[in-house]
């Protein structure tokens, strides 16, 4: 018996580390736009303007109104609110090695119909090991927004070790979008023991005891009900 599980962000540190050093890179590069505009509206706050302006009074254009620049000193890009480009993870558990096929459902939440390619990774387990290869059976999808399209994920889990998650990503590009991943994750069951074991003794074996001198008149008492503290013998 096989079982899917989807959670919004990946478990994988490795795959989690890479999607937010992209997402801190273009964040960083927006800020430093916003910063560009801002010193460029500076430089236009002062002279430039008045420059304009005896420009336009020169051409009979006295009437034309003119932008307040010194307003718009503080207007600047707006703030960025983009989701995560971490899309979650799919982990699939199954009980042997095999090729492994699974469903994932994609939606466009966005406000226009687009195109999305998707472009599956290597596999690979936390210590390094390459797993088997990824594929997907529908590499684009056209979806209307709110449109849900289904693509099947197939992975070649026959060399994977049992026990071991082989975590990889698929890729999803579009047209003026951020790059997005949604991590995939397979992991063969451990193999559980379940041949019994079985003790053998040996009742019949007779005990070890130490000789004593009336051996040779008697036999000893049976020792189950014995004091195991007390002697053999009851001479000094």
């Amino acid at each position: 018996m096989s079982t899917t599980s989807f959670s919004r962000s990946s478990s994988s540190r490795r795959l989690r580390a890479n999607a937010s050093g992209r997402f801190d890179a273009t964040m960083k590069q927006v800020q430093t736009i916003r910063r560009a505009a801002g010193a460029i509206v500076n430089e236009l706050g002062g002279g430039p303007v008045l420059s304009l302006r005896d420009t336009l009074d020169s051409m009979g254009l006295r009437n034309l109104p003119m932008p307040s620049l010194a307003r718009a000193r503080a207007c600047g890009l707006p703030e960025c609110h983009c989701a995560s480009p971490d899309l979650g993870e799919v982990r699939k558990v199954v009980e042997r090695p095999e090729r492994v096929s699974l469903a994932v459902r994609f939606r466009n939440i966005s406000e226009r119909r687009r195109t999305f390619e998707l472009q599956p990774g290597a596999l690979i387990s936390e210590a390094g090991e390459p797993g088997g290869a990824m594929e997907v059976a529908v590499p684009t999808l056209d979806l209307d927004p709110a449109e849900v399209g289904v693509v099947q994920v197939l992975v070649d889990a026959s060399e994977h070790r049992r026990g071991v998650d082989y975590v990889g990503a698929i890729k999803v590009t579009s047209k003026d979008c951020e790059d997005m991943f949604l991590t995939v994750a397979i992991t063969v069951e451990s193999e559980v023991e379940t041949v019994p074991i079985v003790d053998l003794h040996c009742c019949c074996h007779p005990h070890v005891r130490p000789l004593r001198w009336y051996h040779h008149y008697y036999c000893d008492p049976p020792r189950t009900d014995r004091n195991p503290n007390t002697p053999d013998d009851h001479h000094g």
